[in-house]
């Protein structure tokens, strides 16, 4: 693993070398980016799945991709770590989705945990509405929101759900979900500052 150079500019600019040369097929790149974010995504696998041997295979299966498809991380779009925790984040879920367990409730431990990591990270598309939530504050909001909202808000976040699969479990036309998730959350950042 190279040393970063004493005179680089900024981290960001040398993340975005490390990207460059990833593009260009070096391999050490890819490396050292490991080297300065694995702990932070396995951080997150590991309490989205609650097992190492599971956390340490999104962790890898997340860096094997950017290594054979580099070009997927734009750059314009934002910071490589919040790219590379999204994707780590969708493998963990497609893993759970894989294994079908019996479905997470509110209360249980696991979507607490899984609160607090949306409330943190800001990982999910909707990461403006989650950040610096509190876990008490987000459970005082979901349980004012009206029942047809918080169960679709519910489905998605805590039993990984896409919302074609929340239509069809509901039977419910796919952009009434959408909108529901959409209109939800909205209200949710409003009665997070109003409890506030």
């Amino acid at each position: 693993m190279q040393a970063r150079p004493e005179n680089q500019p900024s981290d960001q600019e040398y993340e975005r070398k490390l990207i460059e040369r990833v593009q260009s097929g070096d391999f050490a790149a890819v490396e050292e980016l490991y080297g300065r974010y694995s702990r932070q995504a396995f951080g997150l696998a590991l309490r989205i799945l609650n097992s190492n041997e599971a956390a340490e295979d999104a962790v890898q299966d997340a860096f094997l991709r950017f290594w054979k498809q580099p070009r997927n991380f734009d750059a314009n779009r934002g910071r490589f770590s919040t790219w590379l925790l999204s994707v780590v984040h969708n493998l963990c879920i497609d893993q759970l989705r894989r294994k079908r367990n019996k479905a997470v409730s509110i209360d249980q431990q696991e979507a607490q945990e899984h609160l607090n990591y949306l409330a943190d990270n800001q990982v999910a598309i909707e990461e403006e509405v989650w950040q610096g939530m509190q876990r008490t504050v987000i459970r005082k909001a979901l349980d004012r929101l009206p029942v047809e909202q918080r169960k679709v808000i519910e489905m998605a976040f805590f039993n990984g759900l896409t919302h074609q699969e929340i239509a069809t479990a509901t039977g419910q036309p796919l952009g009434t979900i959408k909108s529901r998730i959409r209109q939800g959350l909205m209200k949710l950042k409003g009665l997070v500052k109003e409890i506030e």
